[in-house]
């Protein structure tokens, strides 16, 4: 048992470099990971609680660079998405959701570095936060991945790591924030989920800290390469069992 508790510790740590570094990803490796150890029951979660901490962790640390007028728009788009998304699992497959989000994912990622774009701007059109608030809330409350949509708004953006940082920590913890409330009204936070939590947020706390500090050293042009990997390499995981599944169809 204590040898199963240091690994959640060591896994919640990496995972709190990770969020550290690029504002977000923590649950990247987090959940894939303690999958090999336990149900989805307790791991989502205790993955939306280490989100929370990460987030405000990361918000704290760069409240000064907080654009609070595109970060009310993605809030306010991100309602009626939360509503919608958690509704879509009623009508359509999760396979499906999953692997259209990944598509889009890797590739916005592939026009982004091959293609040629526009150049971003410093305040991007109110209709593309909105949008990206509700793409954010319909993927969160769909199955809990809510930060893709708001990263992707923020690389067509100018801003600095530090304001994007900023913006994710507070975006993306006040989503989780929801969630949890949402989890709580139906019994999914679990005597069990709250022991694992006073060991994993330290060790992401920790983590997240120790990444910041290597984030503090990068410059801009390499935090956003580190950006368009973890894009890439969530879409691909995303379109990974639909893949799967077509092969063995062919086969």
């Amino acid at each position: 048992m204590m040898l199963s508790y240091l690994t959640v510790a060591c896994i919640c740590f990496i995972s709190g470099i990770l969020s550290g570094i690029a504002g977000f990803g923590a649950l990247i490796i987090m959940v894939p990971v303690l999958l090999l150890m336990m149900g989805m029951d307790v791991i989502i979660p205790l993955s939306v609680l280490c989100g929370i901490a990460t987030q405000a962790f990361v918000a704290c640390s760069f409240r000064r660079h907080i654009r609070k007028d595109s970060l009310g728009r993605l809030l306010l788009g991100s309602l009626p998405g939360i509503w919608l998304g958690s509704s879509l699992l009623l009508y359509m497959p999760e396979l499906v959701l999953r692997s259209a989000m990944g598509v889009l994912l890797t590739g916005y990622v592939v026009w982004s570095v091959f293609g040629k774009q526009p150049p971003p701007s410093r305040r991007p059109a109110a209709i593309w936060a909105y949008a990206a608030g509700f793409f954010s809330g319909v993927f969160g409350g769909a199955f809990g991945i809510n930060g893709p949509p708001a990263v992707v708004y923020a690389t067509r953006t100018n801003w600095s790591p530090q304001e994007i940082r900023a913006f994710l920590g507070v975006f993306c913890g006040a989503l989780f924030v929801i969630t949890a409330i949402t989890m709580l009204a139906h019994g999914l936070m679990t005597s069990t989920v709250a022991t694992l939590a006073l060991l994993a947020i330290p060790s992401c706390l920790a983590g997240t800290y120790c990444g910041q500090r290597i984030a503090s050293r990068m410059r801009t042009e390499q935090y956003l390469r580190l950006i368009f990997l973890l894009l890439f390499i969530i879409g691909c995981s995303l379109c990974w069992p639909a893949l799967l599944m077509l092969i063995r169809c062919i086969r």
